[in-house]
């Protein structure tokens, strides 16, 4: 009888000793002459590409290059990409190399690609990857009110969830971006589960978490009890029926039914879970109750509280003033 044999099972020192396996990413052109390598993944491209495109790698190539002992991948020279990730390079080449990765800024791109030439068109003086994002977000995350009134939402980056909104201000964050921020953290807490999303963080549409930290929950959280407060005293002032619109009661042509039309619309926000609306653009549903009068100045207030609710909307955030904020960023 045959005797059994057992397979001897790797020791776990064994298997965490071993060699990281390689793979070949996208972009890989068969005759390529240089090969960039993030984490584990390699990418074989056209060094003139990227000189053209980078003086950083322009001057990077320019160097001599050693001989002896040189890492080579099928007669190619490999850099190795410190500190950035495949997933950034992939992005950035596929722009760079793949005439059929053409875009027009008109059509929206994923978030991870408009991240990935923010961090690496920066890192490595690729200013037309730069220039497009920078370009992107600025449409997405406006910094004034008239921009924020006439954007197309997603129009030109796709943001499908609240964690793209989360991915936003921790990239602005990261790549020190704070003009983004104001308007990322309005979008973090328009919405009704607020505090389960800043608390517990939102999943991406790979599975993965979307999360702020400690300091930017409190940031959030913080944030949306103060505009609750501000947008009382600014966007909707006019809906106090008493102290707020005394000064308007001479041209009130109705001032029973005005005063009780502000008063009922002013339970809105301050009922028990206010929502956080400081643009609200003008609703004709809450002219009714009210003179002709009224409407022409409480819709006179409503806007004039908007643009002083937008002034003031970095520092409900506890950040400075928007012109501040553009120049941190140039």
């Amino acid at each position: 009888m045959a005797t059994p044999t057992h397979t001897k099972r790797k020791r776990t020192e064994d298997i965490e000793n071993e060699p990281a396996t390689l793979q070949r990413g996208d972009p890989w052109f068969e005759d390529g002459n240089i090969v960039l390598q993030a984490e584990l993944t390699q990418f074989k491209v056209y060094g003139g590409i990227l000189s053209s495109k980078s003086d950083i790698f322009k001057d990077m190539f320019a160097m001599p290059k050693p001989q002896a002992g040189e890492e080579l991948v099928e007669g190619c020279p490999v850099v190795h990409m410190m500190c950035d990730t495949a997933q950034d390079w992939h992005h950035v080449l596929k722009a760079l190399c793949d005439r059929c990765y053409t875009f027009v800024r008109t059509t929206p791109l994923p978030l991870a690609v408009v991240a990935a030439f923010l961090r690496l068109g920066m890192k490595y003086n690729i200013s037309t990857l730069t220039a497009d994002a920078m370009e992107r977000l600025s449409y997405e995350f406006p910094t004034t009110m008239g921009r924020w009134d006439s954007f197309d939402l997603c129009s030109r980056v796709d943001l499908y969830t609240q964690a793209d909104y989360i991915d936003v201000v921790n990239l602005a964050k990261e790549i020190q971006l704070p003009h983004f921020l104001p308007t990322a953290f309005l979008h973090c807490i328009l919405i009704d589960d607020i505090f389960e999303c800043v608390l517990k963080g939102v999943e991406r549409q790979d599975g993965s978490h979307a999360v702020l930290s400690g300091e930017e929950q409190k940031i959030c959280l913080l944030g949306w009890e103060n505009i609750v407060n501000m947008q009382a005293e600014t966007t909707f002032a006019w809906r106090d029926g008493t102290q707020r619109f005394a000064l308007y009661m001479a041209i009130c042509t109705a001032p029973g039914s005005c005063g009780s039309a502000r008063t009922r619309l002013g339970s809105v926000p301050r009922n028990v879970f206010p929502g956080c609306e400081p643009f609200a653009v003008w609703d004709d549903c809450w002219e009714a109750g009210m003179c002709a009068a009224c409407v022409a100045v409480a819709k006179e207030s409503h806007d004039r509280g908007r643009e002083e609710a937008w002034a003031r909307l970095p520092s409900m955030f506890g950040l400075p003033s928007w012109e501040e904020l553009l120049t941190q960023t140039q």
